[in-house]
């Protein structure tokens, strides 16, 4: 079951180094003539744990760090703006309570939007940065995001100005289209007044 790969000669014997794994021994013990046990062979085979190898998460660890940077980033970004405008409001809101005029009452009101800021920011890394299941969405929406053929700066270009110019020329068309219904039920009595002269008429 275990064979051996190759030996050094020594004053006591051949060193034989075995492919068994830890706790599994070959039948008969350790090789003799000065044979190194099959846990030592195992280690210099690979077959140990290696030390500092992963295990359990650690608390607040980031969940597959590296990947889904740009849409966890903007969800934290878009996430604060919010924070602190929360904060803010709360802030700005507690002056209507009945003790607001107390001096020590600016010491709560600090303290209040403060935590709510350390709050929310903590609930928003958690959910953007260690929680798996918002991790594995963010990090799915940002490879679907790559996989778009996104346009050129040449064809963005060209398509706002067609956008552009169609918009112009319609507006233009639509204002040449009310101006001759206004002449038309001017004409027929329909209008009783002069839209045209207030429209364009000096103000005085």
């Amino acid at each position: 079951m275990a064979g051996s790969e190759g030996g050094q000669s020594g004053g006591e014997g051949t060193v034989v180094y075995t492919e068994t794994p830890p706790g599994r021994r070959p039948k008969g013990g350790m090789h003799r003539e000065g044979a190194r046990s099959d846990t030592v062979g195992a280690a210099e085979r690979g077959y140990l744990k290696q030390k500092g190898a992963p295990g359990q998460p650690a608390f607040m660890e980031v969940y597959k760090r590296g990947q889904g940077r740009y849409t966890r980033l903007g969800t934290a970004l878009g996430a604060a703006v919010l924070i602190l405008a929360g904060a803010n409001y709360l802030y700005s809101q507690m002056v209507n309570l009945p003790w607001a005029d107390a001096s020590w009452f600016l010491y709560v009101r600090v303290g209040v939007a403060l935590a709510a800021m350390a709050g929310f920011g903590l609930l928003t890394y958690w959910l953007a940065f260690v929680r798996r299941g918002s991790g594995d969405f963010l990090i799915a929406t940002e490879g679907e995001m790559k996989k778009v053929n996104w346009s050129s700066r040449r064809e963005v270009v060209g398509s706002t100005k067609v956008v552009i110019v169609s918009v112009i020329l319609l507006s233009a068309l639509l204002f040449v289209v009310d101006l001759l219904f206004i002449f038309f039920f001017s004409a027929i009595g329909v209008l009783k007044t002069d839209i045209l002269r207030r429209l364009f008429a000096p103000q005085p």
